[in-house]
């Protein structure tokens, strides 16, 4: 009775092994297909499938923390074949750069997918779908890519009629800041409010910009007190003016600094009230680090008679985001936010 007791046991054990064995053993991503399609005579959106041998591993798809113009696909309990990791698939739409894949570990699988616009300008929609192929056990997860045209509406209208000053820090003689690789905080505060400038003008409002192009605002080799009273005085000498925007990049000594933050001077509660609704707004948009909200006595804060903020969009010192504020898509995203965070204050003052 024991024997046979015992022989039953075993081979129920190793019966149910082998009937498990295709759901315990991780799918394979086998296959990669990629099909631009037409949404219309002017856009596209982007469909792709990853073919497994398999249903067995679940996924995510989320915005990559470290740079808002990526999207990370992981396969979690999943492989993938050799020929396919690491081998960057460059794509020619309005959409996607190219998607790399990676090994992050022995049972998971990630994708890099790399817009050519901010991943709040994309919305998405993955499903599962059998092979079509007949017999076949495999499967396909298929993921669509396409604009979001809601994220992107320029609807600003609490600007309308506003007449605000934009001030691009430094300029001319004065490059502000130098990053890692060159690049001059002079040059990003400048495209910055340019694009900021475009966005509020097409939304109705007036703008006034201290500087349109690379020059100083005073003269060129001026005293400190010189250059930041000018910049004053365009605000004080624009008629209705009632916001002074003013926009940097910050630096620090050691290269891990990051992130973003927004100054006002400590005496005015309308420039606090103007300071947390671009703050808000911006890291909303950035998906940088929030570094909050912070008092100030800069000059051009100290001395204007208006709601005036500093923007510090973030650290030119860090390698990774002076890339990101040299990057025009990434200044648009910039600009998007401050315009949000603008139309904000003048919706609920």
């Amino acid at each position: 009775m024991y024997k046979k007791f015992s022989f039953l046991f075993l081979f129920c054990l190793l019966s149910s092994f082998f009937f498990l064995r295709p759901c315990l053993a991780a799918p394979t991503i086998n296959n990669f297909r990629l099909v631009t399609l037409l949404a219309s005579a002017e856009k596209s959106y982007l469909h792709m499938e990853l073919t497994l041998n398999h249903k067995c591993g679940n996924y995510n798809i989320m915005v990559d923390k470290k740079n808002p113009q990526n999207l990370i696909l992981t396969i979690h309990d999943a492989k993938i074949d050799s020929d396919l990791v690491e081998q960057p698939f460059t794509l020619h739409n309005d959409l996607v750069k190219q998607i790399t894949f990676y090994r992050q570990s022995h049972r998971t699988v990630q994708a890099v997918i790399e817009l050519k616009l901010p991943a709040s300008g994309v919305k998405w929609d993955t499903k599962w779908q059998p092979s079509p192929i007949p017999g076949s056990s495999e499967w396909i997860l298929a993921i669509d890519l396409m604009r979001n045209n809601n994220a992107w509406a320029d609807d600003f209208k609490a600007v309308q009629g506003k007449v605000i000053v934009v001030d691009p820090g430094h300029g001319g003689s004065d490059s502000g800041a130098i990053g890692p690789d060159g690049i001059m905080e002079k040059n990003v505060t400048l495209a910055v409010s340019q694009k900021l400038a475009t966005l509020l003008r097409a939304n109705g409002a007036k703008v006034v910009m201290t500087r349109n192009t690379d020059r100083d605002v005073y003269a060129p080799n001026c005293t400190a007190r010189e250059e930041l009273q000018a910049r004053v005085d365009v605000a004080e000498n624009t008629p209705h003016a009632s916001t002074f925007i003013c926009i940097h990049a910050n630096s620090f000594i050691h290269p891990s600094a990051h992130g973003t933050e927004t100054f006002y001077y400590y005496k005015s509660s309308r420039s606090h009230l103007l300071a947390t609704d671009i703050q808000k707004a911006l890291v909303q948009a950035n998906h940088l680090s929030n570094r909050g909200v912070s008092t100030a006595n800069f000059y051009v804060l100290k001395h204007n008679s208006i709601p005036s903020v500093l923007i510090e969009l973030a650290f030119i010192s860090n390698p990774k985001e002076e890339k990101l504020l040299n990057t025009p898509s990434f200044q648009n995203v910039l600009a998007h936010g401050i315009c949000s965070g603008i139309n904000k204050y003048y919706q609920s003052n």
